[in-house]
């Protein structure tokens, strides 16, 4: 009886039937199939290292909030703000005078008299008292620290009232000084002594006069 041709794992030697060993097996895959074999394994290899090699997307960065102002209204220091008076015999009359005012006097005679001669300085302004609450207006507009209880200070001065921001009068510089408890307030000439001493009499009175 003749052999089956797809009877490949048998071979036929001297009339007796012997299996094929396993390694013949192997040698007779095509190269091609081999090949093919051998390609696809490297490629899924590579993909697998370059899977490992992706860095995750870097986050979106959040934009930056845009800075908030950092302009604040000039304001003097407040260890200047008070009533002060000269450092002399009617200074300190005027002040007795002034600390003696009943509360809530309001603007009466007896009140703006009583700060005649005073200089009362509020956050953003300087004011030389005068008769009826007149005098020059000296509105701050810069203030720069000169160190040791000084300022230099630069003003537009109304005549009897407060001058507008928009106004078209002239900037001038003062020199403002608090040494041991004593104020000058001087045009400001670094040569130039103090002329002036004041003494600081008491809190400004919002029922006599408007804090600005």
């Amino acid at each position: 009886m003749a052999a089956s041709p797809h009877r490949s794992a048998l071979h036929w030697h001297s009339g007796t039937a012997q299996p094929v060993p396993r390694s013949a097996r192997c040698r007779r895959i095509p190269n091609r199939r081999v090949a093919l074999l051998a390609g696809l394994l490297a490629l899924s290899l590579s993909g697998l290292g370059c899977a490992r090699n992706v860095r995750p997307p870097a986050p979106a960065e959040t934009p930056a909030a845009p800075l908030a102002s950092q302009s604040q209204p000039v304001a003097l220091p407040t260890v200047l703000h008070g009533v002060w008076y000269q450092d002399d015999a009617t200074g300190r009359a005027q002040c007795d005078r002034y600390r003696a005012l009943p509360e809530d006097i309001g603007e009466t005679d007896d009140g703006w008299i009583s700060m005649v001669g005073s200089i009362v300085i509020t956050p953003r302004l300087i004011h030389e008292y005068s008769e009826y609450g007149e005098g020059n207006f000296n509105a701050v507009r810069e203030i720069a620290s000169l160190g040791d209880g000084s300022w230099r200070v630069e003003v537009q001065v109304g005549i009897d009232s407060i001058p507008a921001d928009d106004t078209g009068i002239e900037v001038e510089a003062y020199l403002l000084e608090l040494q041991q408890e004593r104020l000058s307030w001087e045009p400001y000439k670094a040569a130039e002594e103090r002329t002036s001493s004041y003494f600081r009499c008491g809190d400004v009175r919002t029922d006599l006069y408007k804090v600005e």
